[in-house]
């Protein structure tokens, strides 16, 4: 597993590779990052959707399953290797923009997803 999860003083990332990501085709928020090789998942909604649409967590996606989800999410993320720093790296690269979702569809996918 080429997984590691980056944390500083207010948010943290899973990396993953940027071919997996592509292939996935997730509308993933302005918040996760991309640099040439690698992904950086932010930890509140992309390694949510990563973790369920990779098939590591196997239940559907509800707010009835949320503590299930954040249960798991804990013992995922106590198998990967963690780093942090005060001032993550991370912050200053590209937002990860996954070419199968225009500018358009992915405000309109997050917008109803805040009303779920």
């Amino acid at each position: 597993m080429n997984h590691l999860f980056y944390e500083d003083g207010g948010h943290g990332w899973l990396r993953i590779p940027k071919l997996k990501a592509d292939k996935l085709g997730l509308p993933f928020t302005p918040f996760s990052y991309s640099d040439s090789k690698w992904v950086y998942l932010e930890e509140a909604c992309d390694m949510r959707m990563f973790i369920h649409r990779d098939g590591h967590f196997p239940h559907p996606m509800s707010d009835e399953n949320y503590t299930d989800y954040l249960d798991y999410a804990k013992q995922f993320l106590s198998r990967i290797q963690r780093r942090y720093s005060h001032s993550s790296f991370i912050r200053d690269l590209e937002s990860y923009h996954c070419s199968h979702y225009s500018a358009e569809a992915l405000a309109e996918y997050w917008r109803n997803w805040r009303l779920r």
